[in-house]
């Protein structure tokens, strides 16, 4: 063979490995996987540094990343797993949902997973069984909130005077204070039903206890229960009072949040999520320019109480991308995921090597409070989806219309007969 021939095969030699490394290479980089989640604002930011942080740890895997609001997502997510098209991986915050799914031959069941990756060191004995349905488990927990705080800003309430109450009547004292001010206390934005359930839920709890809280989530009590009826007397008690900025139904959540944020209500009920937000919106500081207070006892025969969201990972069966999923859930679970979101501010992690040292003192009072009192879970994301859209409108049928309480208790009762 001539030296001139020898050259030209080194070369080809060359070019060809070049193409084989080349394809190998563009081969690794199609792994993908599909995360689908509802966060969006600050919430999504914090996920979103989450999700970051994976794909530097995993450059072979590009994450599909799919966020939708919240109003709409759990009926696209029906909708996808309906025509055989979810996504691997979706974080949501409806316990009844996934077990919805996992009844349905949906879901991934994650037993040996947990064992192999040895999950136990991560989580709680309670917090694996939240995360299990027909005794098997189907997904992990990575955002917690309690859903009972009243967000109010420091400076406004110092220079009005105003303490944090710390029953009811003196609530309804601090809300008379603002309305000597000019100012309506409280806001919600009803025009996103969801909304509406934390009222619910918080003031029902308070009204008739954790036990009958529950077993209202079982439908073992009739929605016309007697202390149903009077948790919406309480609530049309403030209506009446004329307490609730105008317009209740003409905007959703986030406006709703712009609008406590300058000056046009008191205070917002809502999760312990408004933490990151505020943060990531106006930059304020945890305990200096804003906090929260805890929704205040009405009945003193019940304990402290409190109900809480918690949001959920979980692997559809028959998605693509498995392995990478099972790669990107295991991540989630991590105390190194869950850190990033906590030091950002919005939530309390479900990790229990996720420490206090963690938090800033908004969270760390949030964190307190989950474990100093009795926690139940957000019965709207428990009860199950046909029966969650329901309450969601008859609720904001509610606060249209209160004389119409009658009516909406009927309709929920009977919802509730043909689905149990």
């Amino acid at each position: 063979m001539t030296n001139q021939k020898r050259g030209r095969l080194v070369i080809l030699t060359v070019l060809v490995g070049a193409l084989i490394w080349g394809f190998s290479i563009q081969v690794q980089a199609q792994r993908t996987v599909e995360i689908s989640h509802m966060w969006g604002g600050g919430e999504g930011d914090s996920f979103n540094a989450e999700l970051d942080r994976f794909e530097s740890l995993h450059p072979d895997i590009k994450l599909i990343r799919q966020q939708t609001p919240a109003g709409e997502y759990r009926a696209l997510l029906m909708t996808q797993f309906a025509a055989g098209d979810p996504p691997a991986v979706f974080a949501h915050p409806w316990p009844a949902f996934m077990g919805e799914l996992a009844q349905a031959g949906q879901l991934l069941a994650l037993d040996d997973v947990w064992r192999e990756k040895d999950w136990d060191r991560y989580y709680s004995q309670s917090w694996k069984e939240m995360g299990s349905y027909d005794d098997q488990v189907y997904g992990v927990w990575i955002k917690s909130n309690s859903k009972s705080a009243f967000w109010y800003t420091v400076k406004e309430f110092e220079e009005l005077g105003l303490t944090e109450p710390k029953n009811w009547d003196e609530f309804l004292d601090l809300g008379a204070k603002f309305k000597e001010a000019g100012k309506p206390p409280l806001i919600t934005g009803a025009k996103d039903g969801w909304v509406l359930t934390d009222w619910f839920e918080n003031t029902f709890l308070k009204v008739g206890g954790p036990v009958l809280y529950n077993q209202l989530i079982r439908h073992e009590i009739s929605w016309e229960h007697p202390k149903v009826v009077e948790t919406f007397e309480v609530i049309k008690d403030l209506l009446d009072r004329d307490y609730f900025a105008p317009d209740l139904l003409g905007f959703g959540f986030f406006e709703s949040f712009m609008k406590r944020t300058r000056g046009e209500a008191g205070m917002q009920l809502m999760g312990g999520w408004i933490n990151g937000m505020t943060q990531a919106e106006f930059g304020w500081k945890p305990g200096i320019d804003f906090t929260f207070f805890t929704y205040p006892i009405i009945d003193p025969s019940f304990p402290m109480a409190i109900t809480v969201g918690a949001d959920i990972v979980n692997i559809a069966k028959h998605a693509k991308g498995i392995e990478e999923a099972k790669i990107l859930v295991d991540f989630l679970a991590s105390p190194e995921a869950q850190a990033i979101w906590v030091e950002r501010g919005g939530l309390i992690a479900p990790n229990k090597l996720v420490t206090l040292d963690f938090y800033d003192v908004n969270a760390k009072k949030e964190a307190l409070a989950l474990s100093n009192y009795v926690v139940v879970f957000d019965l709207d994301d428990m009860i199950p989806t046909e029966l969650s859209t329901a309450f969601r409108a008859e609720l904001q049928r509610f606060f249209y219309n209160p004389t119409l309480l009658e009516d909406i208790l009927d309709t929920m009762e009977a919802k509730a007969q043909d689905i149990y």
